[in-house]
């Protein structure tokens, strides 16, 4: 049985105060525009993303605060009112996803209507320090941890294990055939995938009864049935966060408006999400 959870964050909704405040004081758009520029790129970026998001809002969350945080205090992003920055980052992770290296496409802005070329390129695997949240019942992944960030689907029953073996012992909970789950990522053997629920890490499955699903759309994700353990909360678990010595998927995105350009390096974070900056 699926159940739909979505937590807010406190911390996001502190953000989004500070920059409505931030917007209260601003006289016109591009005084606002610079004003955020002003506070800083990626931390602006994020806040706001956190703020917006829930475990459903994959590219609220993550991709708006991803290319916010990337572009702001640029020459483009000063140019951009909220609402065309909102719709770029759309873009950015069409972009990103169905872009072929070297491919380029032309995006209009929705509310000024100025047109930006949007190009990817250089996609490789980069070494990465990554900061895993995770339920301190679960065991941080080692290092050569794959960063995937896509949906999966239970192919079959399977347990969901606090670490990344079949000890009898560390059971926590399971799905059955047929689930979607997030995965985050797999172990540097390829055979123990780590199953994440809006952006915590949960458990370990085994590779062998998941499969991928064929689009990247956004997960509806099963509440592991709990087993063994006397009805634990999983998202009520303590947490803990682990700097872990990952691979990741990076790609360059460069944005063309007129004679300005940036370029930025985005990376596949484990929700999924392209994070640029």
């Amino acid at each position: 049985m699926e159940k739909n959870r979505s937590m807010s964050h406190s911390r996001g909704i502190i953000a989004l105060v500070l920059a409505a405040s931030v917007a209260g004081c601003a006289q016109n758009s591009r005084e606002l525009n610079q004003t955020l520029g002003a506070l800083g790129g990626a931390a602006v970026g994020v806040a706001i993303g956190q703020a917006f998001g829930s475990g459903s809002g994959r590219v609220a969350a993550s991709i708006i605060g991803g290319v916010v945080g990337g572009l702001v205090g640029s020459a483009i992003a000063q140019s951009l009112s909220q609402t065309d920055r909102t719709a770029l980052a759309q873009a950015s992770d069409d972009a990103l996803r169905d872009l072929p290296d070297g491919e380029s496409r032309v995006w209009q802005a929705p509310e000024s209507g100025k047109n930006i070329k949007i190009t990817t390129s250089n996609t490789r695997t980069a070494e990465r320090d990554l900061k895993v949240e995770r339920i301190t019942q679960v065991a941080a992944p080692g290092a050569g941890f794959e960063v995937l960030g896509l949906p999966y689907r239970a192919t079959a029953s399977l347990r969901l294990r606090a670490t990344p073996n079949l000890d009898d012992n560390n059971v926590i909970g399971g799905f059955q055939a047929g689930d979607r789950i997030q995965v985050a990522g797999r172990t540097a053997d390829g055979s123990w995938h780590l199953v994440s629920r809006n952006g915590v890490a949960i458990g370990y499955v085994h590779g062998d009864f998941i499969s991928p699903l064929e689009t990247a759309e956004t997960v509806t994700v099963a509440e592991a049935e709990p087993e063994m353990t006397g009805g634990v909360d999983l998202d009520a678990a303590p947490r803990a966060e682990t700097v872990v010595q990952s691979k990741v998927t990076c790609r360059d995105v460069s944005y063309e408006l007129g004679a300005e350009k940036e370029v930025v390096e985005s990376c596949k974070a484990p929700d999924g999400a392209w994070k640029l900056g």
